[in-house]
């Protein structure tokens, strides 16, 4: 939204913008406004996306004594971007005239827009004559009443598709880089400040406040080799990483991805080492999820162990492993457990 609506004793509209194309609506209204004639209060706000502008009023109106207050979301008008140019007066005229008329054909093959009211576990997908109606108001500290819901325009896989492209051809063709990484081995690979402080927290505190790095725009990796900081570095720029299963340094790059903060990339390997495990590394990823603490790689690995344990059990490294981590055998033993019980019921 381009404003934020002043309070007039009506109360105002505020919006942010969670996503491209999914905003979050807080209407904050007062009491006294309800003293109008005819107990409606209204507010009209804009939201703009990638290539078009809509327009939304939203109102309250308490229908009669004894009834709850009616919240109604209109979707009033959209105003297609992508084709616009400089234009007279008499073409304004016109453009105004034929909005007011008709939706543009583009926006009528937008995904239908979905309202999902706060504390409501079903998205509110009735699209009838661009409203929507719910009763549903909430409080804030003194009384005054308000209400915040999420508009969703859906996704544009086309346009993500072509960001995507152009992000990751900026990283690989080294444009307009701010900062460098350099590798022990005299390797090097330039990035770019705001991709880096908005994807990594540890970044952002490196690279904007007081240290070294943040003046000299150079960091030195000793510990990391340059493909796993290079699959890292795609991801941020893509929310894409090819090489995970081609390279097989799936544990490598979670690793990375833990010490600069990048949460959805270590589940996006962890997800992946679920899909990898055998027989052959199954009980060095028990140790090394146990390490870094994830619960679902754990219960997923002890789970496999405990099936293939005939095998697994027998092996030579299963001794140091009962050894080394008592508690985790434990886990196992009480898997192995669990199945002979249900194999036995299952048998009777």
């Amino acid at each position: 939204m381009d404003e934020e609506f002043i309070d007039d004793g009506q109360g105002k509209v505020t919006v942010d913008e969670v996503r491209i194309g999914l905003f979050r609506v807080l209407w904050k209204y007062f009491h006294n406004a309800g003293n109008m004639k005819d107990c409606r209060i209204c507010r009209k706000f804009r939201l703009s996306g990638l290539q078009f502008d809509s327009d939304f009023m939203i109102s309250r109106k308490k229908e009669s004594i004894g009834r709850p207050n009616v919240i109604t979301l209109k979707f009033i008008s959209c105003i297609d971007r992508s084709t616009s140019k400089p234009e007279d007066e008499q073409s304004k005229s016109k453009r105004i005239k034929l909005e007011e008329e008709s939706v543009s054909p583009k926006l009528r093959s937008l995904p239908p827009i979905k309202v999902l009211l706060f504390g409501e576990r079903v998205p509110q997908t009735q699209y009838i004559h661009g409203k929507w109606k719910f009763n549903h108001i909430q409080t804030l500290e003194g009384g005054n009443p308000f209400v915040e819901f999420l508009i969703d325009f859906g996704t544009n896989e086309l346009v993500e598709k072509l960001v995507t492209i152009q992000m990751g051809r900026i990283l690989h063709n080294q444009t307009l880089c701010d900062v460098i990484f350099k590798f022990k081995n005299g390797d090097e690979i330039g990035a770019h400040v705001a991709i880096l402080t908005a994807g990594s927290p540890v970044f952002a505190a490196m690279l904007q406040t007081d240290f070294v790095e943040s003046k000299t725009r150079i960091v030195n990796i000793a510990d990391i080799d340059m493909d796993v900081f290079k699959e890292m570095l795609t991801y941020m720029y893509t929310g894409k990483a090819p090489n995970l299963v081609k390279k097989n340094f799936a544990r490598s790059v979670y690793e990375v991805a833990d010490k600069y903060d990048i949460e959805f990339l270590k589940k996006v390997c962890e997800d992946l080492l679920v899909t990898q495990l055998s027989n052959s590394n199954a009980v060095e990823l028990l140790v090394w999820a146990q390490f870094y603490s994830l619960p679902k790689l754990i219960e997923k690995t002890v789970q496999f162990i405990a099936k293939n344990s005939e095998e697994l059990c027998s092996q030579p490294a299963w001794l140091d492993f009962m050894k080394d981590h008592p508690k985790l055998c434990l886990k196992i033993m009480q898997r192995m457990a669990k199945f002979v019980l249900m194999t036995c019921s299952d048998s009777e």
